[in-house]
């Protein structure tokens, strides 16, 4: 789990794809959870933690299951 860094689109007149930046000078974006290679998970709508004296950290992460990028395997 790591921040989101908020980015700027950079792109030029001719270019035909987006060409993104990191904003240095933005405030900190949210967390969000990450593969080993820093890609971020799909379909995360929200991450929220709860930390309480003598219980362990909670963290809750709300994804859009959408049958495309998220699935759900497992029983049949």
């Amino acid at each position: 789990m790591k921040r989101i860094v908020p980015m700027i689109d950079a792109r030029g007149l001719d270019d035909d794809k987006a060409v993104y930046f990191p904003d240095t000078e933005a405030e900190p974006g949210p967390f969000a959870l990450h593969t080993e290679d820093g890609q971020i998970l799909p379909g995360q709508v929200s991450t929220s933690m709860n930390s309480e004296p003598g219980v362990p950290v909670k963290l809750t992460v709300t994804f859009t299951v959408d049958g495309d990028k998220i699935t759900v395997q497992g029983d049949k």
